[in-house]
């Protein structure tokens, strides 16, 4: 996996679809659309929530993948096992 900006991360901002680090208020990324409207809004917000959402939730798939390989974990869990961990390699 490439290095990413440290998490936790946050959203912020008025509109809060600005994600930033907990650490020095650093953006990492904005979320934008390109038009207008409630619906249009309320879903970019949920997609920085999302974002936002992101390191934590490498950090828990790393957790699950190495409690699965761990000796007495889930030995038919091989087939997610090794889809989680092409995720976290992207």
């Amino acid at each position: 996996m490439s290095n990413f900006t440290p998490g936790p991360w946050r959203t912020s901002g008025a509109d809060y679809r600005r994600i930033i680090t907990d650490r020095g208020s650093s953006i990492v990324a904005r979320v934008l659309n390109g038009e207008s409207g409630k619906i249009i809004n309320e879903r970019a917000m949920a997609d920085a929530r999302l974002i936002a959402a992101a390191p934590d939730l490498l950090e828990a798939l790393k957790d699950l993948v190495a409690q699965a390989k761990a000796p007495g974990g889930c030995s038919q869990c091989a087939p997610d096992t090794e889809a989680a961990e092409k995720l976290i390699a992207k």
